[in-house]
């Protein structure tokens, strides 16, 4: 898994109190120290980062165009190496649940059969080496529905299926120039790695 604690032991400006997460394989280290040694100056703060749909996806507060530019980038570069081992050969992104991985990785890893719980949007796990999905928890977006509607009609995406993992980021991953359109219309701050219900819960907060 990356090292949490090294990355922040070297680029303690990049974290602030808002991280939520920081994990993925060991692989794509090297990718995470060039990334953060590009963007250690630009006063962004991480909020989280993980393995999502295959790539390396990397979210910020004070994301200035320069930093997005370079996170998206960093993003690209992460379908082409695996994320396992760091190799640039024969990399594919495939299976059940995309992961990005050599021959020599995903044979070796045979990840999709270990007991262990993998998230994105929808939790999996193994049962009897059989998959099992679960969509993940809507509680909380049931219970805002009225003001996830509109943020979800903000951001583009009225019909899209969201959970109380779902994020800014997951719609906005390409555009997040767009945060301070979203924000206005939305009538509250909204940054690229905050989640849907939170937001949700803020413009209730104010009446909105």
């Amino acid at each position: 898994m990356a090292t949490l604690d090294h990355f922040k032991s070297k680029y303690p400006q990049l974290f602030g109190d808002r991280l939520i997460s920081f994990e993925c394989g060991k692989g794509w280290n090297d990718l995470i120290e060039r990334t953060f040694e590009k963007i250690k100056d630009s006063g962004t703060k991480i909020v989280q980062l993980k393995e999502k749909f295959g790539g390396l996806r990397i979210y910020a507060d004070n994301c200035h165009e320069k930093v997005s530019e370079i996170l998206k980038n960093t993003e690209a570069e992460s379908f082409k190496t695996c994320e396992s081992c760091g190799t640039k050969e024969k990399v594919k992104t495939e299976g059940r649940w995309l992961k990005t991985l050599c021959p020599t990785c995903r044979a070796k890893e045979h990840w999709w059969l270990e007991e262990e719980e993998l998230r994105i949007d929808v939790i999996n796990w193994v049962k009897d080496k059989k998959p099992v999905f679960e969509l993940a928890p809507q509680e909380k977006v049931n219970a805002l529905d009225k003001y996830v509607d509109r943020i979800l009609e903000v951001l583009g995406h009225p019909e899209a299926l969201v959970t109380d993992e779902s994020t800014i980021w997951d719609f906005l991953a390409l555009e997040p120039e767009r945060l301070k359109e979203i924000s206005e219309k939305l009538g509250v701050k909204v940054e690229t790695g905050d989640y849907l219900i939170d937001v949700a819960a803020s413009m209730k907060l104010k009446g909105l």
